[in-house]
């Protein structure tokens, strides 16, 4: 009776232990909590080896037969103890999935957040090319025909390789919702992280965006990977496209709004992840890179500051990029282009509710880029913060800015909590 007692006590200790790293999820209280199960389980064998110890000695046998016995027993607690430690780690492994913190050297079958699996969809992609399903069992068959009807509705012959990528970037952002419903986090339960389900359900994960993507452009000829972050809680698609050049590809992160910002970034714009770059292909390409498609010359801080304008006036999510020579480019510039990027903001959250902007440059070996990005996205009513004004000293660049902003953007409406001003400019 006692050893059970013992025995329920032990597993009580471990569970409280674990479930406790789960909750809080912090490196130090998790190495605590699996320091507490190992001590536990520790403390509870020892006190058992102690009873047992107690028992031999008491018994009235020939010494050399205690002494065989307590080897044989030696044995087995060594035995019992690599075990329990088996039986730990794979417990401990599973966490470990969970919270993403080991990355893995490989495409497929990866886990994303301990839930999600990527899976390869090479069978259903390489029979749509041949064109023999014989292979495919029936949900593969399934997923095959309304990738099928897909690719039917949205791609035409006269189409070249780009325009075919983007179209399926398009279609799935248009149409594929972001799944956060709390029974898809359930191991096994999900078919929110594969095509099956997310072309029969319209809805997914991004492990589901990012392998309705591979498969997809697979099937049209085009080499393409699932990426995932360093720390397996994001994935997203990786394409090669006509210049040589691997190009990442997140539709998830688009999904939900009508922008590009996430469409094909080369490594320098897809900074903000982390990701095995010894694995994975380098991305350094540009001519397909969206973030610099299409840039024109910089000619003056006004015509920058009306494109700006413009795109936020029309009220739909939109870009445009700037080129600079290397003669062009200095800190100075740099400055100038932050304030006035951060001062337009005042107008995109006095004119809209449900929209954002965002801008970043990339520098190149002929200069550099400036990209600014307007994103309007489906708006939830949230509680407004209250906050209250300090006093500031602006920077020249900062005067600089409100001056360029405050005349192009005179036409639009700016709101009592975006209204500051700057000694020294009007606007």
């Amino acid at each position: 009776m006692d050893k059970e007692k013992k025995s329920v006590k032990k597993l009580v200790i471990v569970i409280v232990a674990l479930v406790l790293a789960f909750a809080l999820e912090g490196g130090v209280v998790w190495t605590v909590a699996t320091k507490t199960a190992k001590a536990g389980m520790a403390t509870e064998k020892d006190a058992e080896k102690d009873k047992k110890d107690k028992s031999d000695k008491e018994k009235d046998e020939d010494k050399d037969d205690e002494d065989d016995e307590d080897a044989d027993d030696e044995d087995d607690d060594e035995e019992e103890e690599e075990e329990e430690e088996g039986e730990e780690g794979s417990i401990l492994d599973f966490f470990s999935g969970f919270f993403g913190n080991r990355d893995v050297a490989q495409e497929d079958d990866v886990t994303i957040a301990g839930v999600y699996v990527i899976r390869s969809t090479k069978d259903i992609s390489d029979a749509y090319i041949s064109g023999d399903d014989s292979a495919l069992d029936d949900k593969q068959k399934e997923t095959l025909q309304m990738a099928s009807d897909v690719l039917d509705e949205i791609i035409t012959d006269d189409m070249t390789n780009y325009e075919k990528e983007l179209a399926v970037y398009e279609w799935i952002r248009d149409n594929i919702k972001h799944d956060d419903s709390v029974t898809v986090a359930i191991r096994g339960l999900s078919n929110a992280d594969n095509p099956y389900g997310v072309l029969k359900y319209r809805k997914a994960v991004c492990v589901g965006y990012a392998t309705t993507f591979r498969l997809l452009t697979n099937m049209l000829g085009f080499d393409c990977m699932v990426c995932h972050s360093s720390d397996r809680v994001h994935s997203w698609g990786l394409i090669k496209l006509d210049d040589g050049n691997w190009y990442h590809c997140d539709a998830y992160s688009d999904a939900e709004t009508d922008s590009l910002s996430n469409f094909n970034q080369n490594d320098y714009v897809r900074s903000g992840w982390d990701w095995n770059k010894d694995f994975f292909p380098e991305g350094t390409g540009t001519e397909y890179c969206y973030a610099v498609m299409g840039a024109v010359d910089f000619t003056d801080y006004r015509d920058i500051a009306t494109r700006m304008h413009d795109l936020i006036q029309t009220g739909a999510s939109g870009h445009f990029a700037i080129k600079f020579t290397e003669d062009q480019w200095d800190e100075d510039v740099y400055e100038i282009l932050s304030c006035m990027a951060d001062r337009a903001d005042s107008y995109v959250y006095s004119n809209n509710d449900n929209a954002y902007a965002s801008w970043d440059t990339i520098e190149a070996e002929e200069g550099a880029y400036f990209t600014y990005d307007f994103t309007v996205y489906e708006y939830e009513e949230s509680e407004e913060e209250e906050w209250e004004e300090e006093e500031y000293t602006p920077t020249e660049a900062e005067i600089k800015a409100q001056e360029i902003i405050g005349d192009v953007f005179s036409d639009m409406e700016l709101s009592e909590d975006y209204s500051y001003e700057y000694e020294g400019a009007v606007g």
